[in-house]
Protein backbone atom coordinates (compact mmCIF):
# COMPACT_ATOMS: atom_id res chain seq x y z
CA UNK A 1 0.00 0.00 0.00
CA UNK A 2 2.60 2.55 1.01
CA UNK A 3 4.55 1.76 -2.81
CA UNK A 4 1.31 2.49 -4.16
CA UNK A 5 0.61 5.72 -2.31
CA UNK A 6 4.41 6.46 -3.45
CA UNK A 7 3.92 5.81 -7.27
CA UNK A 8 0.41 7.62 -7.46
CA UNK A 9 2.33 10.65 -5.79
CA UNK A 10 4.99 10.54 -8.08
CA UNK A 11 2.47 10.35 -10.92
CA UNK A 12 0.81 13.30 -9.63
CA UNK A 13 3.54 15.31 -9.29
CA UNK A 14 5.00 14.70 -12.61
CA UNK A 15 1.59 15.73 -14.02
CA UNK A 16 1.51 18.86 -11.88
CA UNK A 17 4.93 19.60 -12.75
CA UNK A 18 4.19 19.01 -16.46
CA UNK A 19 1.17 21.68 -16.31
CA UNK A 20 3.49 24.17 -14.50
CA UNK A 21 6.30 23.96 -16.92
CA UNK A 22 3.33 23.80 -20.18
CA UNK A 23 1.95 27.21 -18.36
CA UNK A 24 5.58 28.41 -18.09
CA UNK A 25 6.48 27.93 -21.47
CA UNK A 26 2.41 29.57 -22.56
CA UNK A 27 3.42 32.78 -20.43
CA UNK A 28 6.78 33.43 -21.74
CA UNK A 29 5.44 32.96 -25.38
CA UNK A 30 2.57 35.85 -24.89
CA UNK A 31 4.94 38.37 -23.92
CA UNK A 32 7.48 37.81 -26.84
CA UNK A 33 4.45 37.92 -29.63
CA UNK A 34 3.12 41.11 -27.77
CA UNK A 35 6.78 43.18 -28.25
CA UNK A 36 7.68 41.35 -31.59
CA UNK A 37 3.87 43.07 -32.62
CA UNK A 38 5.17 46.03 -30.92
CA UNK A 39 8.40 46.14 -32.33
CA UNK A 40 7.21 45.78 -36.49
CA UNK A 41 5.18 48.27 -35.56
CA UNK A 42 7.35 50.80 -34.35
CA UNK A 43 10.14 50.01 -36.78
CA UNK A 44 11.46 52.95 -38.76
CA UNK A 45 10.89 50.83 -42.28
CA UNK A 46 7.29 50.71 -41.15
CA UNK A 47 6.82 54.34 -40.15
CA UNK A 48 8.78 55.41 -43.30
CA UNK A 49 6.56 53.49 -45.41
CA UNK A 50 3.01 54.40 -44.02
CA UNK A 51 4.77 58.30 -44.49
CA UNK A 52 5.82 57.41 -47.85
CA UNK A 53 2.26 56.00 -48.88
CA UNK A 54 0.84 58.99 -47.54
CA UNK A 55 2.43 61.50 -49.07
CA UNK A 56 2.22 59.61 -52.55
CA UNK A 57 -1.39 59.94 -51.58
CA UNK A 58 -1.47 63.55 -51.06
CA UNK A 59 0.97 64.19 -54.12
CA UNK A 60 -0.34 67.12 -56.32
CA UNK A 61 -0.53 67.93 -59.72
CA UNK A 62 1.88 71.25 -60.24
CA UNK A 63 2.52 73.32 -63.45
CA UNK A 64 5.42 75.29 -63.20
CA UNK A 65 6.10 78.59 -64.94
CA UNK A 66 9.30 80.43 -64.33
CA UNK A 67 10.03 83.89 -65.77
CA UNK A 68 13.63 85.50 -65.86
CA UNK A 69 14.59 89.09 -66.53
CA UNK A 70 18.33 89.72 -67.71
CA UNK A 71 20.08 92.91 -68.87
CA UNK A 72 23.15 92.60 -71.57
CA UNK A 73 24.95 95.25 -73.29
CA UNK A 74 22.72 96.79 -75.84
CA UNK A 75 24.82 95.46 -78.95
CA UNK A 76 24.38 92.04 -77.88
CA UNK A 77 20.60 90.94 -77.42
CA UNK A 78 20.27 89.84 -80.45
CA UNK A 79 23.32 87.58 -80.02
CA UNK A 80 22.07 85.95 -76.64
CA UNK A 81 18.99 85.88 -78.34
CA UNK A 82 19.28 83.70 -81.07
CA UNK A 83 22.60 82.07 -78.94
CA UNK A 84 19.09 80.66 -76.43
CA UNK A 85 16.76 80.25 -79.52
CA UNK A 86 19.74 77.75 -81.25
CA UNK A 87 20.46 75.75 -78.29
CA UNK A 88 16.39 75.08 -77.78
CA UNK A 89 15.84 74.19 -81.44
CA UNK A 90 19.40 71.87 -81.81
CA UNK A 91 20.22 70.51 -78.20
CA UNK A 92 18.41 67.26 -78.45
CA UNK A 93 19.52 66.44 -74.97
CA UNK A 94 17.09 69.54 -73.92
CA UNK A 95 14.00 68.47 -75.25
CA UNK A 96 12.99 72.12 -75.64
CA UNK A 97 9.67 73.31 -77.46
CA UNK A 98 10.05 76.78 -78.35
CA UNK A 99 6.91 78.26 -78.22
CA UNK A 100 7.66 81.78 -78.77
CA UNK A 101 11.00 83.95 -79.58
CA UNK A 102 10.87 87.88 -80.97
CA UNK A 103 13.24 90.07 -80.99
CA UNK A 104 11.90 94.30 -80.71
CA UNK A 105 14.08 97.02 -82.14
CA UNK A 106 13.16 100.82 -81.40
CA UNK A 107 14.70 102.97 -84.65
CA UNK A 108 14.13 105.98 -82.39
CA UNK A 109 17.62 105.24 -80.53
CA UNK A 110 15.80 103.44 -77.67
CA UNK A 111 17.29 99.57 -76.87
CA UNK A 112 16.00 96.59 -77.94
CA UNK A 113 14.77 93.88 -76.16
CA UNK A 114 14.25 90.30 -77.05
CA UNK A 115 12.30 86.86 -75.43
CA UNK A 116 11.64 83.61 -75.21
CA UNK A 117 9.27 80.97 -74.35
CA UNK A 118 10.14 77.62 -74.05
CA UNK A 119 8.26 74.35 -72.37
CA UNK A 120 11.03 71.73 -71.21
CA UNK A 121 11.49 69.05 -68.87
CA UNK A 122 11.79 69.16 -65.26
CA UNK A 123 15.64 67.62 -65.59
CA UNK A 124 16.46 70.67 -68.26
CA UNK A 125 15.15 73.38 -67.19
CA UNK A 126 18.76 74.20 -64.91
CA UNK A 127 20.59 74.03 -68.13
CA UNK A 128 18.24 75.83 -70.25
CA UNK A 129 18.31 78.77 -67.82
CA UNK A 130 22.44 78.45 -67.71
CA UNK A 131 22.78 78.73 -71.33
CA UNK A 132 20.07 81.87 -71.08
CA UNK A 133 22.92 83.61 -68.32
CA UNK A 134 26.53 82.38 -69.76
CA UNK A 135 28.34 85.13 -70.99
CA UNK A 136 29.46 84.94 -75.13
CA UNK A 137 32.28 85.43 -76.14
CA UNK A 138 33.98 88.69 -75.30
CA UNK A 139 31.97 88.93 -72.44
CA UNK A 140 32.28 88.87 -68.41
CA UNK A 141 30.09 87.15 -65.81
CA UNK A 142 29.14 90.86 -64.93
CA UNK A 143 27.52 91.57 -68.37
CA UNK A 144 24.79 89.45 -67.77
CA UNK A 145 22.41 90.53 -65.12
CA UNK A 146 19.60 89.20 -63.65
CA UNK A 147 17.24 91.80 -63.03
CA UNK A 148 13.94 89.91 -61.58
CA UNK A 149 13.09 85.83 -61.57
CA UNK A 150 10.16 84.23 -60.61
CA UNK A 151 8.54 80.99 -60.30
CA UNK A 152 5.07 80.19 -59.91
CA UNK A 153 2.96 76.78 -59.59
CA UNK A 154 -0.58 75.92 -60.88
CA UNK A 155 -2.20 73.34 -58.52
CA UNK A 156 -3.83 71.03 -61.92
CA UNK A 157 -5.03 68.14 -59.16
CA UNK A 158 -8.93 68.87 -59.25
CA UNK A 159 -8.74 69.16 -63.10
CA UNK A 160 -6.73 65.99 -63.31
CA UNK A 161 -8.76 63.86 -60.87
CA UNK A 162 -12.30 65.77 -62.66
CA UNK A 163 -11.51 64.59 -66.16
CA UNK A 164 -9.84 60.97 -64.65
CA UNK A 165 -13.18 60.14 -63.02
CA UNK A 166 -15.07 61.47 -66.60
CA UNK A 167 -12.98 59.45 -68.65
CA UNK A 168 -13.59 56.22 -66.61
CA UNK A 169 -17.62 57.13 -66.94
CA UNK A 170 -17.52 57.67 -70.28
CA UNK A 171 -16.07 54.88 -71.39
CA UNK A 172 -18.09 52.59 -69.09
CA UNK A 173 -20.89 53.73 -70.97
CA UNK A 174 -19.70 53.66 -74.22
CA UNK A 175 -18.75 49.84 -73.34
CA UNK A 176 -22.55 49.65 -72.47
CA UNK A 177 -23.62 50.90 -75.10
CA UNK A 178 -21.57 48.30 -77.30
CA UNK A 179 -22.80 45.55 -75.72
CA UNK A 180 -26.52 46.44 -76.41
CA UNK A 181 -26.31 46.95 -79.99
CA UNK A 182 -24.45 44.14 -80.05
CA UNK A 183 -27.79 42.17 -79.23
CA UNK A 184 -29.52 40.13 -81.60
CA UNK A 185 -32.95 41.09 -80.77
CA UNK A 186 -32.12 44.78 -80.95
CA UNK A 187 -35.01 46.92 -83.43
CA UNK A 188 -33.42 48.61 -86.58
CA UNK A 189 -35.02 52.35 -84.89
CA UNK A 190 -32.88 51.14 -81.67
CA UNK A 191 -29.75 50.34 -83.34
CA UNK A 192 -29.87 53.65 -85.53
CA UNK A 193 -30.54 55.73 -81.57
CA UNK A 194 -27.40 53.53 -80.01
CA UNK A 195 -25.05 54.15 -83.12
CA UNK A 196 -25.86 58.09 -82.02
CA UNK A 197 -25.34 57.88 -78.91
CA UNK A 198 -22.14 56.06 -79.39
CA UNK A 199 -21.13 58.98 -81.72
CA UNK A 200 -21.80 61.72 -79.04
CA UNK A 201 -19.95 59.57 -76.51
CA UNK A 202 -16.96 59.12 -78.36
CA UNK A 203 -16.46 62.56 -79.05
CA UNK A 204 -17.03 63.41 -75.68
CA UNK A 205 -14.51 60.76 -74.52
CA UNK A 206 -11.94 62.07 -77.39
CA UNK A 207 -12.48 65.66 -76.13
CA UNK A 208 -11.93 64.45 -72.22
CA UNK A 209 -8.78 62.22 -73.06
CA UNK A 210 -7.12 65.25 -74.99
CA UNK A 211 -7.86 67.82 -71.85
CA UNK A 212 -5.96 65.20 -70.11
CA UNK A 213 -2.89 64.96 -72.38
CA UNK A 214 -2.52 68.58 -71.89
CA UNK A 215 -2.86 67.91 -68.41
CA UNK A 216 -0.08 65.91 -68.15
CA UNK A 217 2.28 67.66 -70.30
CA UNK A 218 1.78 70.67 -68.27
CA UNK A 219 2.53 68.56 -65.55
CA UNK A 220 5.87 66.82 -67.01
CA UNK A 221 7.12 70.20 -68.34
CA UNK A 222 7.48 73.33 -67.85
CA UNK A 223 7.39 77.06 -69.00
CA UNK A 224 10.41 78.84 -69.28
CA UNK A 225 10.12 82.37 -70.18
CA UNK A 226 13.70 84.33 -70.63
CA UNK A 227 13.50 88.44 -71.70
CA UNK A 228 16.67 89.94 -72.61
CA UNK A 229 16.94 93.86 -71.85
CA UNK A 230 19.22 96.27 -72.66
CA UNK A 231 21.96 98.10 -70.31
CA UNK A 232 20.85 101.78 -70.29
CA UNK A 233 23.24 104.07 -71.48
CA UNK A 234 25.51 106.75 -69.00
CA UNK A 235 23.25 109.93 -69.09
CA UNK A 236 24.64 112.94 -71.03
CA UNK A 237 24.05 116.46 -71.23
CA UNK A 238 21.47 116.29 -74.34
CA UNK A 239 20.03 112.95 -72.92
CA UNK A 240 16.72 114.55 -71.55
CA UNK A 241 16.13 116.50 -74.74
CA UNK A 242 16.86 112.95 -76.25
CA UNK A 243 14.50 111.07 -74.50
CA UNK A 244 11.98 114.18 -75.15
CA UNK A 245 12.22 113.82 -78.37
CA UNK A 246 11.59 110.18 -78.97
CA UNK A 247 8.88 110.46 -76.30
CA UNK A 248 7.18 113.57 -78.17
CA UNK A 249 4.87 111.30 -80.24
CA UNK A 250 3.55 109.43 -77.51
CA UNK A 251 3.06 112.45 -75.57
CA UNK A 252 1.35 114.58 -78.42
CA UNK A 253 -1.02 111.84 -79.04
CA UNK A 254 -1.90 111.30 -75.36
CA UNK A 255 -2.38 115.21 -75.03
CA UNK A 256 -4.85 114.95 -77.71
CA UNK A 257 -6.90 111.96 -75.80
CA UNK A 258 -7.14 114.27 -72.60
CA UNK A 259 -8.28 117.15 -74.94
CA UNK A 260 -10.77 114.64 -75.94
CA UNK A 261 -11.95 112.98 -72.95
CA UNK A 262 -12.57 116.50 -71.51
CA UNK A 263 -14.51 117.67 -74.43
CA UNK A 264 -17.09 114.43 -73.99
CA UNK A 265 -17.19 115.14 -70.22
CA UNK A 266 -18.15 118.74 -70.49
CA UNK A 267 -20.59 118.52 -73.42
CA UNK A 268 -23.38 116.79 -71.21
CA UNK A 269 -22.93 120.07 -68.91
CA UNK A 270 -23.22 122.59 -71.83
CA UNK A 271 -26.93 122.85 -71.25
CA UNK A 272 -26.86 123.14 -67.56
CA UNK A 273 -24.40 125.95 -67.77
CA UNK A 274 -26.12 127.68 -70.04
CA UNK A 275 -29.27 127.35 -67.92
CA UNK A 276 -27.53 128.60 -64.83
CA UNK A 277 -26.31 131.63 -66.84
CA UNK A 278 -29.75 132.80 -68.43
CA UNK A 279 -31.10 132.53 -64.91
CA UNK A 280 -28.55 134.09 -63.35
CA UNK A 281 -28.76 136.95 -65.91
CA UNK A 282 -31.76 137.42 -65.53
CA UNK A 283 -32.09 137.62 -61.63
CA UNK A 284 -29.45 140.45 -62.19
CA UNK A 285 -31.58 142.21 -64.42
CA UNK A 286 -34.80 141.96 -62.08
CA UNK A 287 -33.02 143.08 -58.89
CA UNK A 288 -31.26 146.22 -61.13
CA UNK A 289 -35.17 146.98 -62.23
CA UNK A 290 -36.32 146.73 -58.58
CA UNK A 291 -34.35 149.81 -56.74
CA UNK A 292 -35.04 151.76 -59.92
CA UNK A 293 -38.76 151.42 -59.96
CA UNK A 294 -38.43 152.06 -55.73
CA UNK A 295 -36.79 155.20 -56.68
CA UNK A 296 -38.97 156.67 -59.27
CA UNK A 297 -42.38 155.71 -57.43
CA UNK A 298 -40.83 158.15 -54.16
CA UNK A 299 -40.40 161.17 -56.40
Amino acid sequence: MPHKLRTSTLVVASCLLLAGCKEKRHSDNTPHVAKASLNLLASPGAASGVGMASARARQQKLAYDHDLQLRVPAGLVERHFNALRDSCLQDVDLDCTLLNARVSHDFTGGRPSARIEARLPHQAVGRFIENATRPLSGETAQDVAVTAQSTTAEDLTPQVEDTGRRIRQLTAYRDRLEALGGRDNVRTEDLIRIAHELSDVQTQLDDAQSNQRVLDHRIDTELVTVSYDSLVPEAGPTSPLAEAWRNARSTFIESCADVLLFCMMAIPWVPVIVLAAGIGRLAMRRWKWRPWTRKNSVK
